[in-house]
Order: C-alpha cells, then sequence, then structure tokens
C-alpha cells in the first residue's frame, strides 16, 4: 500500500512532516492582558490583535506584532493560508493555476495585508536582519508572534530550552473554515536501485514505517509524520507541542499542502516571480503601497479580478468554501 503511493517506488518513509504555525509568546500576550484563542482564529481577530497591538506600541510597548527578516519573508504563508481558506477543494486551492476563484481569493487577501499593514505589525529591523542570525528574537519577547513550520521547535530549544516554554504554536487565522491546512510530509531517505546491500536498506526503510517510529518522532521533534501511529496516546498530553500536533493530525488528516513560491495565484509564473510577489507583500504590510496596484502589477499574469475584487477588497468568493454544506 505505501509502494503505491509512489508509483511502486520505496522511496523511503514519510517520517519528516510540519504544520506551520502562528507562534505565539506566550509572556508578551500575558503581560498585555491578551485573550488569543490558539485554535479557529479568524482573521477578524487576528486583526483586531493587530490593532491593539500597535495602540500598545504607540504607547511605549517595545514588542512587535510580527517577526520577518530580509533573506526570507514568513508573513507568505500567512498569504497563502488565507487565500487558501478561500477553498474547500485542497486539490483546487494548490493547482498551479489561474481561475476566476484564485484571481477573487488574491485581491481578498491582498486587501487584508493591506489593512494589516495600517498598523505596522513588523518587527523593527525587519527589511535588513538576516533570518538565521536573528531567528532568536522571538524567543526573547520583541514580537508576540511568528509565522513557521513547527521545526522551529528544534531550532528553539537548541538555542535556548528554557526560553522555548515561552512559545505555543497556534493555528494560522482564516477567512472561513475549510478542511485543510498548510503543512506537508518529506520522504527522506531512498534506496538506490542498484545499492551494494539494496535488500538491508529496504529492509531498514520498512523498519521505520512503523508506529513506534511514528510516536517517537512526534515525542522527539513535535513534528508531525506521515506514518500512522497510536498517536492517540497524544490526546491527553500536557505538553502543549504534541497537543497541536495531536490537535492538526485529528483535524485535518492527510488533507496538508505548502507551496515553495506563488504559483498557486499567480500559475507558472510564480515560479520566476517569487521575488517580485514577496516584495509586493512586504510592502502591503509596511504600507508602502496598495492592493490596486499589487492587482496592477501583476496583471500580466493573473488576467481581470472578478469583478468589485479590487475595488472592495471581498471579491467574489468561492461557493464551495462558502456554502453552509462545504463547512466543517
Amino acid at each position: 500500500a505505501y509502494a503505491a503511493r509512489t508509483g511502486g517506488i520505496l522511496v523511503g518513509p514519510y517520517i519528516e512532516g510540519q504544520y506551520f504555525a502562528l507562534w505565539l509568546n506566550r509572556t508578551v500576550a500575558t503581560r498585555l492582558h491578551l485573550q488569543i484563542p490558539e485554535r479557529g482564529l479568524t482573521w477578524t481577530a487576528f486583526l483586531d490583535l493587530a490593532r491593539t497591538m500597535a495602540e500598545y506600541r504607540a504607547a511605549g510597548e517595545p514588542a512587535a506584532f510580527l517577526y520577518d527578516s530580509s533573506d526570507w519573508l514568513t508573513s507568505q504563508f500567512l498569504f497563502r493560508h488565507l487565500v487558501q481558506s478561500e477553498f474547500a477543494d485542497l486539490a483546487e486551492a494548490e493547482r498551479a493555476e489561474v481561475t476566476l476563484g484564485k484571481r477573487a481569493a488574491l485581491a481578498k487577501a491582498l486587501h487584508a495585508f493591506e489593512d494589516l499593514g495600517r498598523y505596522a505589525p513588523l518587527i523593527d529591523g525587519h527589511a535588513t536582519q538576516d533570518w538565521f542570525a536573528t531567528r532568536a528574537r522571538p524567543l526573547h519577547g520583541d514580537c508576540l508572534f511568528y509565522i513557521a513550520g513547527t521545526w522551529m521547535f528544534s531550532h528553539w530549544r537548541g538555542l535556548d530550552a528554557q526560553a522555548m516554554l515561552n512559545l505555543v504554536p497556534i493555528e494560522l487565522p482564516v477567512f472561513q473554515p475549510v478542511k485543510h491546512t498548510l503543512g506537508g510530509y518529506i520522504p527522506t531517505w531512498a534506496v538506490l536501485a542498484r545499492a551494494p546491500a539494496r535488500d538491508a536498506g529496504v529492509a531498514l526503510l520498512m523498519s521505520w514505517c512503523t508506529p513506534d517510529i511514528a510516536a517517537r518522532w512526534v515525542t522527539y521533534t513535535k513534528n508531525p509524520t506521515g506514518l500512522r501511529g497510536d498517536l492517540s496516546r497524544l490526546d491527553d498530553s500536557s505538553d502543549p507541542y504534541e497537543q497541536f500536533m495531536f490537535d492538526q493530525d485529528r483535524k485535518y488528516g492527510a488533507h496538508v499542502a505548502v507551496a515553495t513560491d506563488p504559483s498557486y495565484v499567480l500559475g507558472l509564473a510564480g515560479v520566476t516571480e517569487a521575488g517580485r510577489f514577496d516584495q509586493h507583500l512586504r510592502d502591503l504590510l509596511t504600507g508602502s503601497t496598495t492592493a490596486a496596484a499589487v492587482v496592477a502589477d501583476l496583471q500580466p499574469f493573473i488576467g481581470p479580478v472578478a469583478h468589485g475584487a479590487a475595488d472592495t477588497g471581498v471579491g467574489t468568493p468561492n461557493a464551495a468554501a462558502t456554502s453552509p454544506e462545504s463547512r466543517p
């Protein structure tokens, strides 16, 4: 059954996985008396938090709303998640093509980022700081949120295991509930066809495809796994990182996907225009451009936006995503 999913080739177990999360610094949230839902966060509630943080910042609060860096704009994953939440069908959401629904979802998410940009959400120095050199800033209370994969647990725990306890993963905000999220699984190892010890290698891979390995992976790394193990024991876990894994696995299962470029909204042009697109997102978050201006610049790649989308910021919602019967 496993090999059938990979065209008959045993490429290696999907041990390594990830979910994308909104990492919350609980120390900052507690100090500012912020009540933040860890599951089911809506875009409206997220925007309200940005507004509140802007007011605190104006009064002298040092912590920013959102961390980002010059060489890796992780806010792109928030944008992707918002667009994806406009579609009930994950396959449609991740398909590298421009459709009427994609253009409307793109316009809606661009206007959402323009709204967020009014509250100067990005951390000081975001345009010049290197990600690797400054990835510890969320640990030290320099911001309320950081958007990244669950693999950040290993990064931060290696830097400061005690400060790591200040950070917990919560669900990214959505326009409306859907039955999929950002994440994925990676086949890390493979056995070469002409390997001198091919049979032993295959046996090793098969031994890794066990419930025990799945449970250990989640326990050690706080990341999901593509292997099916007995994860029900995590249901009562007091560990917030394991609990997040369990909740996401139970809620979404294999319905996860993530893109490494904006082809999900720009079609094949997204492969070559990723840098340009990320700059647009940064400019929206700094208030130096508008959604309408971005739509105009992307016009050669996306064609006409659905009537009213560029003007109102609402767009034409995907009927399948917003119909009551399609919601969880």
